[in-house]
This record gives C-alpha cells, structure tokens and sequence, in this order.
C-alpha cells in the first residue's frame, strides 16, 4: 500500500501531466543560450515519453545552465519523487521553495518524500506548512496528504488534530481502509505507524476507526452503538472509556460520561486525560471544589498541560482563591499564547486582582484571537465531538506550537 501511495500522488500530479512537459518545451525560446535550450528540449521531451531516468538526467544539466527555470527544477522534483529518488526530490524542492515560499503542493511534497525517507520531524512540520497554503492536485493525492499528516500527528501525540485532519475524507462511503486504521489508531491514543499495529488488533483498530468517522460526522446514536459493542469486547482497551465519555460530554449526557470517565480512571490511572476530563465536568456542573483536586493531579501528572493549569486556574477563582487562579492561568497562557479562553479567563481575574492595564490587555488579545478562531470554524466547521475534545485551551503536553518551516 506505501508504494501504491507514492505513486498515485506522483502520477496523478505530475507523470500524467504531458502537457506541462510540452509548456515547459515552448519555454525554451525565451531562455538564453543554446545549450540549455536544447537540454530543456531533450528534457521535456524524455519525460513526455515516460523515459524518467533520462529527463531526471538532462533536467539537472540543463539547471546547472540557468538555476532559477522554476518549472524545470519543479519538473525535477517530481519526476525523483515519482520514481523513489527522494534524497533528490527533497533536495530541489528546498531551492525550488526558496524562490516559491507560498506553493502548499511542494511543501506537501517535500514532507511525503522525507516521510518516505524516515525523517518524520520534518514531514510533519512542511506537511503541516502545506495544509495551511493549501494541498493541491487530484482528490486522491489530497488524501494521500491528508493521511500522512494525521499518521504523523499520532506519532506525534496530537491524536484530536489526526482526526480533525482526517474529518473531510470521513464522508464518503464506504470508508478508505486506511484512512480507518489512522482514525482508529487516533481514537485509541496509539503513537503507531500502520504497519506497527499488532495483527490481532487489528479488528480492534478498525471498529474504533468507523466510531471516530461517525463522530466527525456527528452520528453520535450510530457511534454510542458501536462503543457499547466494541467494550463487550475489549473492556479493558486503555482510553476507548475515555473516548466514549468524551463524546457523551458533547451532548451535554453529563451522568453517563462520568460514568465512562470514571471507567476510564481505572484503566489509566498515571494518565492525565480522565482527570481532566472530571474536572472540566466538575466546573460544568458549578462544583469547583470537586474539580480543583482533579485538575491539581492532572497538573501533577503532565506539568505541562495547558488543560490542567487552565481548569485549576478556573476552579480557584471559582472558589476565590484569585492568587492561585492568576498563577495557573498565566501558566497555561506560556504553554498556550493562543487560547482564547485562557486570555478570557486571565482577564476576568486581573480584574478581580484590580489590575486594569493587565486585564485590558488580556481582553485585546481575547478578541483578536476569538475572531481567528471564529474564521477558522467558519472554514471548517464545528463538530462538536473535536469542538469539546480540544477543550478550547489550546494543545496539551503532547502538542506543541507548530516550528517555522526551515531549509535545513
């Protein structure tokens, strides 16, 4: 399936795309000298007649004569990537990129070639560059893009945003295998490759990636069947309790996902998840002095969890107790500068603090940061399953503000 992957991205981009070679042919009468016109000639026509290895050959010759052709280093770039030579792929998309920082696809690219080579820090890092400028090409080499980046996120840790990222190929039916065993590895909390699930989890995989399509399609009735079934089975299965609570909070079936979380707790009582998860349920319900104990382990346990400094900020200044409560939420806004709520919150207790300058401040970056949060849901929809998970707050210990792109 990795090789099939590779080259319906490739073909469906670029191998296929024997007009762009006969453009780039046209090209040669505005460019200067006769060695690189012919080169550029023999180029395009050699990857015109599916002849790789000879293009690959005469496109670096006739880069050598005029660096800056653009098409010629992009022609480059894909041609190694379709054949496998992504050491070389990755190597002229760095110059391609220098001169075309904004041009989602190559940093697409440019990411899959060195999933390919293993070098998943920075996959995921121009992967991610490239969803924000924006994948191109055919639906399918989209999803390709979109599968990776959500296989590097569980790696990574990110397991809401893989599912998130997954949520626009979740309509069709019947669901892509593999987009399902992504899905499921997320649901579940795994830092799996694919390939590294064990056979006899297999199944296991698989149903909890159908759950977790259901719920980015709001399907919550379908979803809670299946949850039922899936712990006849497994009962034990850390964080699938944990999923299935989370979801019932969605829908505001607050006893029922005390229920699961509290299961949950059971299973995994050196995580954080399920603490959090009470106590945010515990300041739902307007009961502070339940969640402010939950949310202090949940601190003990991931010190740098954004979640957990934010709940045990609210819980303090829910109790009065607004030193506290400043302390905890100008932690969580270091771990987090980009939650909303925590500068709301943060706010409301420099007021209660009198201090004015501070709180007005914190209202300024509240505002401006909701209206991109507004933007972004405008985009991308709501769905309440992610919209809860998330909490508002920003990433937890096991995510993290995304790197600037660099050309190592």
């Amino acid at each position: 399936p990795e090789k099939r992957i590779v080259r319906l991205y490739g073909q469906q981009n670029f191998l296929n795309n024997s007009s762009r070679a006969q453009a780039t042919a046209t090209q040669v009468n505005t460019a200067a000298g006769e060695g690189y016109d012919e080169l550029s000639r023999q180029a395009a026509e050699a990857q015109q007649a599916g002849n790789a290895s000879k293009a690959i050959e005469t496109y670096q010759k006739a880069l050598q004569l005029r660096p800056e052709w653009d098409d010629g280093r992009w022609n480059l770039a894909m041609l190694c990537f379709s054949t496998a030579r992504y050491p070389e792929a990755i190597a002229s998309l760095k110059i391609f990129l220098e001169r075309k920082p904004a041009f989602g696809t190559a940093w697409a690219v440019m990411g899959l070639s060195e999933f390919e080579t293993r070098d998943f820090k920075n996959a995921l890092i121009h992967l991610e560059r490239g969803e924000e400028l924006g994948f191109g090409g055919s639906a399918g080499s989209v999803r390709v893009a979109r599968l990776r980046l959500a296989t590097l996120l569980n790696l990574d840790g990110q397991f809401e945003r893989a599912m998130q990222t997954l949520a626009p190929e979740t309509a069709s039916s019947p669901l892509d295998k593999e987009v399902q065993l992504v899905l499921g590895v997320a649901l579940l909390r795994r830092r799996l490759l694919p390939e590294q699930i064990e056979p006899a989890k297999n199944s296991l995989i698989e149903t909890a990636g159908e759950v977790a399509a259901l719920l980015q399609n709001s399907k919550y009735d379908l979803a809670f069947t299946k949850f039922e079934l899936i712990l006849k089975e497994y009962p034990g299965i850390p964080f699938l309790h944990y999923a299935f609570g989370t979801a019932l909070l969605a829908l505001s079936r607050y006893d029922e996902a005390e229920k699961q979380i509290r299961e949950e707790l059971k299973i995994s009582p050196q995580s954080e998840l399920p603490y959090l998860r009470l106590a945010s349920l515990a300041l739902k319900r307007r009961q502070p002095a339940e969640a402010l104990p939950l949310a202090q382990r949940a601190a003990q346990i991931a010190a740098d969890s954004t979640e957990a400094h934010y709940l045990w900020g609210r819980a303090s200044f829910d109790l009065g107790q607004n030193e506290t409560a400043v302390r905890e939420l100008e932690s969580a806004s270091r771990l987090s500068p980009g939650s909303p709520e925590v500068h709301f919150n943060l706010a409301k207790a420099y007021v209660r603090a009198k201090l004015p300058e501070k709180a007005e401040e914190e209202r300024t970056i509240f505002a401006h940061l909701n209206a991109l949060a507004e933007q972004q849901r405008s985009k991308t929809g709501n769905q309440a399953y992610g919209a809860h998970n998330a909490a508002d707050v920003g990433p937890n210990r096991t995510e993290s503000a995304k790197p600037t792109p660099q050309h190592p």
